[in-house]
């Protein structure tokens, strides 16, 4: 196991160019940057979530749609003025919080496993609490980027189901080609 923490963004390059004999910076970290969303966008996907959830819709369309579309779009749109910050922890949930993470690295020490880097940084030193209310608007942009990558996860989704149903996925831009071999393909299925 790999402990890693801000401090050392490396460390996990190191350790794999290490596991397989490369020489040092042969693998390129890329950007640095992790996007979050912001409080107002997981406030929005909290609520698309209830009607997932209330409406019993898959796992699937809810991977395509939201996981992979909205969410991961609204990361990587920017923030906008009107975006709040993620809040620190309620009050009632450090210890918790605290004591959980204290029990993950003890069981951690009893497994044997090589662990790179200290397993102590998994238990955070501090934790802020916070107090207020839940954000109820998002910006235009954040909700564009929910929109558009919920279009395009359900684009996805569904140009990969075409393509298991052995159909093309978008007909509207097929060559005039490939329009007569599905015609073809589905005029056989119905005569058998």
């Amino acid at each position: 196991m790999i402990a890693t923490d801000d401090s050392d963004r490396t460390l996990l390059n190191r350790v794999f160019e290490g596991l397989l004999a490369l020489p040092a910076n042969t693998l390129d970290p890329g950007p640095m940057a992790n996007a979050s969303l912001s409080a107002n966008a997981v406030e929005l996907v909290r609520r698309v979530n209830e009607h997932f959830e209330s409406a019993e819709w898959s796992d699937e369309l809810y991977h395509a749609t939201v996981y992979a579309g909205a969410v991961r779009e609204m990361a990587s749109a920017g923030r906008s003025d009107l975006d709040e910050p993620i809040p620190a922890l309620p009050e009632w949930a450090v210890e918790p919080v605290l004591a959980r993470s204290r029990r993950q690295v003890e069981a951690l020490a009893t497994t044997g496993v090589d662990v790179i880097g200290d397993p102590g940084i998994l238990v955070p030193p501090h934790l802020a609490t916070a107090a207020g209310g839940v954000p109820d608007t998002i910006s235009l942009d954040q909700a564009t980027a929910a929109l558009i990558g919920a279009i395009r996860g359900a684009a996805r989704r569904e140009s990969i189901l075409a393509a298991q149903r052995g159909a093309d996925p978008d007909p509207g831009a097929a060559s005039g080609r490939k329009l007569v071999a599905a015609a073809v393909r589905r005029l056989t299925r119905r005569g058998r």
